[in-house]
């Protein structure tokens, strides 16, 4: 039997929103970038970007090697299916939270996204968040498209420094992210994925 919950998608899924906050802000730290997030305001965006279905099962099931396995209160074993998280209210809740500087906020938003998908069990690297939210950013104000994502893509990374992140990088990492359904391209315009399937 299949349930949906959307209501406690931190405790659900056991996020640790408190070292996810730590953890943002150590390595924002490191690199003097000024970010004030509490983890009261990180649960609130989680339980709003996070959703996932539950499915009771028998306790002879459990040993069946799903490792999202559960057990509530009573007892009773539950797994874990279906788990979304929609990406672009995650990046836009995100900066509307980060209070920096408009040339720390691909930076920010690359390690907030990081830590988040750390939590949630997904590699990434930096480098592809950091492409991620770089094309959040450029599509927010253009249409992008072949013909001018070089463009708009450098200009954003330029204006946060990211002096070494030359064309053909850019193209190697929004390959990956499109092989990993984190970017689309919709009638040759590239888009954020609204929502990405986790598991």
């Amino acid at each position: 039997m299949l349930f949906k919950r959307k209501e406690k998608p931190v405790e659900l899924l056991e996020l640790k929103v408190n070292k996810y906050v730590h953890d943002v802000q150590e390595s924002l730290d490191m690199h003097n970038v000024p970010i004030q997030v509490s983890s009261e305001q990180m649960e609130k965006i989680f339980n709003n970007i996070l959703e996932a279905d539950i499915e009771y099962i028998k306790e002879a099931e459990v040993s069946r090697g799903d490792v999202r396995i559960r057990r509530d209160g009573k007892g009773r074993y539950y797994s874990i299916k279906n788990i979304h998280i929609h990406l672009s209210d995650f990046l836009e809740l995100g900066f509307s939270m980060i209070q920096t500087e408009r040339k720390y906020m691909i930076f920010a938003g690359g390690i907030c996204l990081l830590k988040l998908m750390e939590q949630l069990g997904i590699d990434l690297t930096e480098e592809q968040t950091t492409i991620c939210v770089a094309l959040y950013q450029a599509t927010k104000h253009h249409m992008v498209t072949d013909n001018n994502i070089g463009q708009y893509m450098v200009h954003e990374l330029e204006e946060e420094n990211y002096l070494e992140y030359t064309n053909e990088k850019i193209e190697k990492v929004l390959l990956e992210l499109i092989n990993m359904r984190i970017v689309s391209i919709e009638n040759g315009i590239y888009k954020i994925a609204e929502k990405i399937h986790i598991s």
